[in-house]
């Protein structure tokens, strides 16, 4: 679903013309699917450089 949100996201910057002005930051709570190198990757390849993904890790 965060892959979908970031393509949706994408999409909507370049129709309004505000590129300059947008950050997106993407925050992975310790997810255990796999989901977080899906998001890594689909981030490594976008053409958008304001992409910034911070995962965040528990220790017990």
């Amino acid at each position: 679903m965060t892959v979908c949100c970031l393509k949706q996201l994408l999409q909507l910057k370049e129709i309004e013309g505000h590129a300059d002005n947008i950050s997106i930051i993407v925050v992975d709570n310790n997810s255990q699917d796999g989901s977080d190198y899906s998001i890594h990757k689909f981030i490594e390849n976008a053409s958008y450089e304001k992409i910034h993904f911070l995962r965040v890790t528990t220790h017990p």
